[in-house]
């Protein structure tokens, strides 16, 4: 995931595509109940991802 955002990130900087937003989230045993409940902290976090880069714009 680190190289990836770091290669969208020079993207952004140099002008180049593809832009994307990213977010991952990990299985936590004893707080997981449901698989949404893991998408919605990869969701959560690539939405914020995606306001960083357009911050970097």
């Amino acid at each position: 995931m680190n190289e990836l955002r770091e290669r969208v990130w020079e993207n952004v900087r140099t002008g180049s595509r593809p832009i994307l937003a990213s977010g991952m989230a990990d299985f936590k045993p004893g707080n997981d109940c449901l698989v949404s409940d893991i998408f919605d902290r990869a969701d959560k976090e690539m939405y914020e991802n995606k306001q960083e880069l357009k911050g970097m714009k």
